[in-house]
C-alpha cells in the first residue's frame, strides 16, 4: 500500500477545501446546480394573467388606461387574492373608479424601488388604501435570477406579501433573501391572456379561490429574465413572483450545503482517490464513474429535500486528487526505474533490467536470502605477467578479457557483481530468482574458457583462468552506507566459490557438490580428490566440469 499517495490526495483535498472557503469556483457550482431545478408540480391555486402580444393588439397601445382593468377585476371576482405586477404610479383620470372597484377585495399593487435615486416608486394616491408590495428582482453576477428579497427598504416583496395575505400571517421564513425553488421552465403555471380574461372568454370558475397574479409577458415590454430553468426562454417577472410564492406556501426551501459538510465530503473523496492509486487502473475508471454518478444522484435526491450539494469541489477532488496521486506514483516509479538502472545496469543484462523494472521483486532489495550459484574467475600467473607490462598494457589486457567475460555473463542471464583485481565475481539467481542458476553458471564458465582458448588478438597475450563455482544460500542486496552502497552477495556460498577458484588450474572449471547435484544429469564431470579448504572442518567434495551433455 502506497501511503504517500494518500498524503498527496489529502494535500489536494486541503487545497480544494481552502478554495471552497474563499468561494473560488462558486460561479461554476451555481451553473451546475441550476440543472437540478424543476420537475415540481405547480400549485393549481396560483393563476397568472399575462399581458401578452395578443392583449396589446386587442386592448391597444401600452400603457393602458386604468379603465381597461375594470373588466379584469370583474371577471376574476371569485379569486382569493389578485396581485398586479404593474406600477400604477402615473395618475390617471380613472384611478378613483379602479380604486373603488378594488375595495372589498384582497388586492396587492406593485411598487418599485430605484436604488440609484434611493426612491420608492409607489402607486398613485388614489390607491393609498390598497396593499403594496415591492416587485424588484435582483440578478446574480452571471445575470440569472435565483433569489428574491423578503423586504426592500422596509417594504415586503410581492411573493412575501401574497403569502402573508393568503396565510393570514407572515410565512415561516426568517432570512432576508429567498432562494426560489423554480417549479419548471417558463409557462409552467396556469396562465391566460389578459385580453381573454377581460373579454370574458375564460370561465369564472378558473379563478375561484385562486391567487391571481397579473403581469406582462410581451417581449417588447422588457419584463423578462433568465432563471435557472429558462432553457433558452426568458421568464416573465410575474412568473418569478409566482415561483417564489409557491416556494413559501409549500415550504420547499433550499439552502446550500454547509461548509463543514463540504469539507468532510472533499476529504472523503480525497481518501478514495488515494485508495484508487493503489489498485489496478482497470478498476479505478469504473469506480470513478460510479462515484460521479452516485454523487450526482445523491445531489438530485437531496435537492428535492432542500439541500443544494456542491457539485464542483467533490467532483474536482476525484479528478485532481487522482491525477495528482497517479502523477506522484509515475514520478516515483520513474525515479525508481532510474535507481534500478543505476544499480543494476552495470551488473546484469538489458533483459534482466527490463524484467526488474516490471517486477515488484526489485522493491525487495536490501538484504534477502536467495539460492544462488556464485562464480569466481581468476587469472593464473597474472602478477608475474603484469610485472613485465606497463600499467596501460595491464589495463588493456584486463579490459579485453573482462569485456568478453562480461558479455558471456550477461548472455547467460547472470549478474556481474564486481571485478577484484584480476578476478571476476558473477552470480546467478539474483536479483531475480532462477531455478536454472547452477546450469547457467556452469554453461557460462565453459563458454568463457572456450572463448579464451579461441580468442587470439595481436598484441594481447594469452591468459589462463581458474574458475570456481559453488551453489547454495546467500544474502543478497544493497549493502554499505548511506553515502555509498553496492549490490552484492555475502555468505559461505560466496566464500567457498572464491576459495575454489584459487584451487582451479588455468582452463579448469571446478564446482562444489552442491552445484553438481543440481546439474548432474546435464554435465560431464570428473570427481576430484576432496579439498581441505580453510575455514571448513570437513573436506570439500569437488568436481571438474569437462563439458555439457549433448
Amino acid at each position: 500500500m502506497n501511503y504517500k499517495a494518500f498524503l498527496v490526495a489529502a494535500i489536494v483535498g486541503v487545497l480544494l477545501a481552502g478554495l471552497a472557503g474563499i468561494h473560488a469556483f462558486d460561479t461554476w457550482n451555481i451553473r451546475l446546480t441550476d440543472n437540478l431545478y424543476g420537475g415540481i408540480q405547480p400549485l393549481d391555486k396560483i393563476v397568472i394573467v399575462t399581458i401578452d402580444d395578443r392583449s396589446l393588439q386587442d386592448i391597444g397601445k401600452w400603457p393602458w388606461a386604468r379603465s381597461a382593468y375594470l373588466p379584469l377585476l370583474e371577471n376574476t371576482a371569485g379569486s382569493k387574492i389578485i396581485a398586479f405586477d404593474l406600477t400604477f404610479s402615473e395618475p390617471d383620470g380613472n384611478d378613483a373608479t379602479l380604486a373603488a372597484a378594488m375595495k372589498g377585495r384582497e388586492v396587492i399593487l406593485a411598487q418599485e424601488y430605484h436604488t440609484a435615486q434611493d426612491l420608492m416608486l409607489s402607486p398613485a394616491p388614489a390607491y393609498s388604501d390598497v396593499t403594496r408590495a415591492v416587485v424588484n428582482v435582483f440578478t446574480d453576477s452571471d445575470g440569472i435570477i435565483r433569489n428574491v428579497p423578503a423586504k426592500v427598504n422596509g417594504s415586503p416583496s410581492m411573493s412575501f406579501a401574497l403569502a402573508t395575505q393568503y396565510l393570514g400571517r407572515p410565512p415561516s421564513f426568517d432570512s432576508d433573501r429567498l432562494t426560489v425553488n423554480y417549479v419548471g421552465p417558463p409557462s409552467s403555471f396556469r396562465h391566460y391572456s389578459a385580453s381573454d380574461v377581460m373579454n370574458g372568454k375564460i370561465s369564472a370558475d378558473v379563478f375561484k379561490d385562486a391567487i391571481v397574479l397579473v403581469g406582462v409577458s410581451a417581449p417588447d415590454l422588457h419584463d423578462d429574465y433568465v432563471v435557472p430553468t429558462s432553457q433558452g426562454t426568458r421568464m416573465p417577472g410575474v412568473e418569478i413572483h409566482a415561483n417564489a410564492l409557491q416556494t413559501l406556501l409549500t415550504k420547499r426551501f433550499i439552502t446550500p450545503q454547509p461548509y463543514l459538510s463540504l469539507v468532510i465530503v472533499i476529504m472523503i473523496f480525497a481518501a478514495i482517490a488515494g485508495f484508487m492509486a493503489n489498485i489496478p487502473m482497470r478498476y479505478t475508471i469504473p469506480i470513478s464513474i460510479g462515484l460521479f454518478v452516485a454523487y450526482i444522484i445523491t445531489a438530485i435526491f437531496l435537492f428535492g429535500r432542500g439541500i443544494i450539494l456542491n457539485l464542483v469541489y467533490p467532483l474536482m477532488t476525484i479528478i485532481l486528487a487522482s491525477l495528482a496521486t497517479y502523477g506522484y506514483i509515475a514520478a516515483t516509479e520513474s525515479q525508481h526505474k532510474k535507481y534500478i538502472l543505476q544499480v543494476f545496469g552495470r551488473y546484469v543484462s538489458k533483459d534482466v533490467v527490463t524484467h526488474l523494472l516490471s517486477s515488484k521483486e526489485a522493491m525487495e532489495l536490501g538484504g534477502i536470502e536467495r539460492e544462488v550459484s556464485a562464480m569466481f574467475a581468476d587469472i593464473r600467473g597474472f602478477t608475474a605477467m603484469s610485472e613485465k607490462m606497463t600499467p596501460n598494457e595491464v589495463i588493456k589486457v584486463l579490459n579485453h578479457y573482462f569485456g568478453d567475460m562480461t558479455d558471456l555473463v550477461f548472455k547467460n542471464k547472470g549478474t556481474l557483481d564486481k571485478f577484484i583485481g584480476d578476478a571476476l565475481f558473477a552470480m546467478w539467481g539474483s536479483p531475480l530468482a532462477d531455478e536454472d542458476h547452477a546450469l547457467r553458471a556452469v554453461t557460462c564458465a565453459l563458454q568463457i574458457q572456450e572463448s579464451i582458448r579461441a580468442r587470439d588478438v595481436e598484441g594481447i597475450p594469452k591468459i589462463k583462468l581458474g574458475i570456481g563455482i559453488c551453489s547454495g544460500p546467500a544474502v543478497v542486496g544493497n549493502m554499505g552506507s548511506s553515502q555509498r552502497q553496492e549490490f552484492t552477495a555475502i555468505g559461505d556460498t560466496i566464500n567457498t566459490a572464491s576459495r575454489l577458484s584459487g584451487y582451479a588450474e588455468g582452463g579448469e572449471v571446478k564446482i562444489t557438490e552442491s552445484t553438481y547435484l543440481l546439474i548432474k544429469d546435464k554435465v560431464n564431470v570428473k570427481k576430484l580428490a576432496p579439498l581441505q579448504v580453510k575455514g571448513k572442518e570437513k573436506p570439500l567434495v569437488v568436481y571438474e566440469v569437462l563439458s555439457l551433455k549433448a
